[in-house]
């Protein structure tokens, strides 16, 4: 892939770390050295290994943002977002503090955007630790034709995808001004990276996995609970962030959350009339949530550099 097609446009990495300092000579190295034209940013949560002190010492070229606590994934890269636009990014990277690129990811990715002016994000194909085979997650998420495709070795140079893990998202500058950043008033570590899937496809938008890229994503051999497996277990279990996923997608129309609301707030007060006031309170609180998500449907059905 030619080296013009990344002088051609200003793009700008974003990583945001926490404690992660065995990964940052790959993920912020190999970005460094393959790609020098890219301006990187990282984000450094809070971090109690010393991972900013390492970043200035190794990576001085790196503009290292220190909010001086933890944003969270939503915020953090948020923060940097709207840096990166204000800097006159056309393209910017999300990239996961523990995967790393490979010499060709960015160009790739490039010109996966010039060549189809619908797409909002491209994803790099996401292979494991090893770089021997596809993140699990990742592949579930691939299409039928896809599939067919690599099984009679025709893969074509891109795939329309519904969704992918943000552990390396590319995302155009038009889709930041269209769709915003990630909703920091309904998430701040996990998924966020679906809603905005959603909004993507609800403003017209297109996701493609690019076949001409890749980055490893070693989310693995991180502390249970902390990895992707069990992100999705989580996600699982806590019934409110399945609720704000599921009910805050705008790009569904067979969601009325004013009736959602309405019948709340009846079994609040049927609740209440039969002394069962505990379950009352819970409905009281599900009125709350589901407030919440009315407003953020509200503001995410509208164009424009929300939440950045």
């Amino acid at each position: 892939m030619p080296i013009s097609i990344l002088m051609d446009n200003k793009i700008f990495a974003v990583i945001v770390t926490y404690n992660g300092k065995k990964w940052y000579d790959r993920s912020i190295g190999r970005l460094a050295t393959f790609n020098p034209e890219v301006e990187i940013i990282v984000v450094d949560n809070a971090s109690t290994d010393g991972s900013a002190g390492y970043i200035r010492e190794h990576f001085p070229s790196v503009y290292l943002m220190e909010p001086g606590e933890n944003l969270g994934f939503a915020r953090a890269n948020n923060l940097a977002v709207r840096y990166a636009l204000d800097h006159g990014a056309d393209y910017v990277l999300l990239l996961n503090q523990d995967a790393w690129v490979d010499e060709n990811t960015m160009a790739g990715l490039v010109a996966t955007f010039e060549e189809n002016t619908s797409v909002g994000i491209a994803v790099p194909m996401q292979l494991d630790g090893s770089g021997t085979a596809l993140d699990y997650y990742f592949a579930q998420n691939l299409s039928g034709l896809f599939v067919s495709d690599a099984y009679g070795q025709t893969l074509q140079t891109y795939y329309d995808i519904r969704y992918a893990p943000a552990a390396a998202w590319m995302v155009s500058r038009t889709c930041f001004e269209t769709v915003g950043g990630f909703d920091t008033d309904l998430f701040s570590h996990y998924g966020e990276d679906e809603n905005y899937g959603q909004r993507l496809h609800y403003h017209g938008l297109r996701m493609v996995v690019s076949t001409r890229a890749a980055v490893c994503h070693d989310h693995r051999s991180v502390k249970d609970g902390d990895n992707y497996a069990g992100r999705k277990l989580w996600q699982q279990r806590n019934q409110t962030l399945a609720d704000k996923i599921t009910l805050g997608d705008i790009s569904r129309d067979d969601i009325h959350i004013d009736q959602l609301i309405m019948a709340a707030r009846a079994r609040s007060i049927m609740a209440a009339c039969g002394f069962m006031f505990g379950q009352s309170r819970a409905y009281r609180e599900r009125v709350a949530l589901l407030k919440q998500i009315k407003a953020s449907r509200i503001r995410s059905a509208a164009k424009g550099p929300h939440w950045l």
